[in-house]
């Protein structure tokens, strides 16, 4: 749903996407695709022109599946 970028992420921004594959627990659909994750930036490299290998660490702290939120430790 909102695009994070390393160049412009800043630690503690908040995002939300959304599951592209259900996610299965013991054969059954725990998250269904299509779920929406909220998530916050914890850490960020941006890449310069000398070395391009940017970093982004996420977390992740609630998931919504079928309109009920839950949080996510």
């Amino acid at each position: 749903i909102d695009s994070l970028d390393s160049g412009k992420a800043m630690v503690e921004d908040r995002f939300e996407t959304t599951t592209i594959a259900d996610v299965l627990v013991g054969g059954h659909v725990a998250i269904p695709a299509g779920s929406v994750v909220r998530g916050v930036v914890t850490a960020v490299s941006p890449g310069t022109h000398t070395n391009r290998k940017a970093r982004m660490t996420v977390s992740f702290d609630q998931v919504t599946v079928n309109g009920e939120a839950h949080p996510i430790r």
